[in-house]
């Protein structure tokens, strides 16, 4: 990847995760703006779920970018250990500490066998 790819590809990860702040930060105004006697613990709660949603959007971000994510060639089949071929992508749903995370992930498929894997990333 040459360096102008490189930097816009940064740039576009940047304006994609400000829109996401944005988003939230909207969402926390009219939430505000909704419930004007909230108590501390439902303002608590609210701050909670946008930390766990904002978590899950820094982490897609992160995830989607990698390398690994693409790996070339293709992983070997588990079963007839002959390389698999790229499918295109599909979303997958990841789930860690930081919640559930949707992610574009690499599909591969082995005619022979009939099977599809996901690489981890």
């Amino acid at each position: 990847m040459n360096r102008a790819k490189g930097t816009e590809a940064e740039s576009e990860k940047e304006t994609a995760i400000e829109a996401a702040m944005g988003e939230i930060l909207n969402e926390v105004q009219a939430w505000k703006e909704q419930h004007p006697q909230a108590r501390f613990s439902e303002m608590e709660e609210q701050v909670l779920k946008v930390r766990k949603r904002f978590g899950e959007e820094m982490m897609r971000e992160l995830l989607e970018g990698r390398a690994e994510a693409h790996p070339v060639p293709g992983p070997q089949c588990p079963e007839c250990r002959k390389e698999m071929h790229y499918k295109g992508e599909k979303k997958r749903r990841v789930v860690s500490s930081i919640g559930e995370t949707r992610v574009n992930r690499g599909n591969y498929y082995c005619s022979k066998c009939r099977r599809s894997v996901f690489p981890p990333g």
